[in-house]
């Protein structure tokens, strides 16, 4: 589970997934419920329960149910942002409006799993497993950088690490990139 704080709310987010859209047996409802992919039947990798909180009283809810790369919700997984919250639900950026949780956009960011998600500049940073990915507060890709392998350490290191004036990367076979803020190789 992670709190955040936004104004005078409070915003949970919480792994759900035991949801079963339209079944009388869930433990939660939700006043909204967002696919990335309302086609697909199958049973979806992972699902994020939102509540916004006003007190003790519960303001809108919602639940993102995505498909790709499970995910879970941890204090990285998700941003507020421009009265926006962005979240990481699998292979997919979901962007709502605070307080309504409101749909804004979603954005696809990597094939397989989106792991993080940062401010940078005014924008979203995405560490995905194969992408990392520059999107803005209106949900528009600006940039992708791909490596040599997935973005995912087995050494315990910090596989995507914003600095102040450079992104640092490291993939699965231990290779090391250094990138600007518009994506661009600095060196390896």
């Amino acid at each position: 589970m992670l709190e955040l704080p936004y104004e005078d709310f409070v915003i949970i987010l919480f792994g759900d997934n035991e949801y079963t859209p339209g079944s009388v047996d869930n433990v939660n409802t939700y006043s909204h419920i967002y696919f990335n992919n309302a086609e697909d039947k199958y049973r979806p990798p992972a699902q994020h329960g939102i509540k916004i909180l006003k007190g003790d009283k519960e303001i809108s809810s919602c639940i993102l149910i995505g498909e790709g790369g499970a995910t879970g919700v941890h204090p990285n997984s998700a941003v507020v942002h421009a009265n926006q919250l962005a979240v990481c639900c699998c292979n997919t950026i979901f962007c709502l409006q605070l307080p309504t949780l409101y749909l804004a956009w979603q954005v696809k960011a990597d094939w397989a799993t989106c792991f993080q998600i940062f401010i940078l500049d005014g924008d979203y940073l995405v560490h995905g497993e194969c992408d990392i990915t520059r999107i803005t507060t209106a949900g528009q890709i600006k940039w992708q950088f791909s490596g040599a392998d997935i973005f995912v350490s087995m050494e315990g290191e910090q596989e995507c690490e914003l600095l102040d004036d450079r992104i640092v990367l490291r993939d699965f076979t231990g290779m090391k990139y250094v990138i600007d803020f518009d994506g661009k190789l600095l060196n390896s």
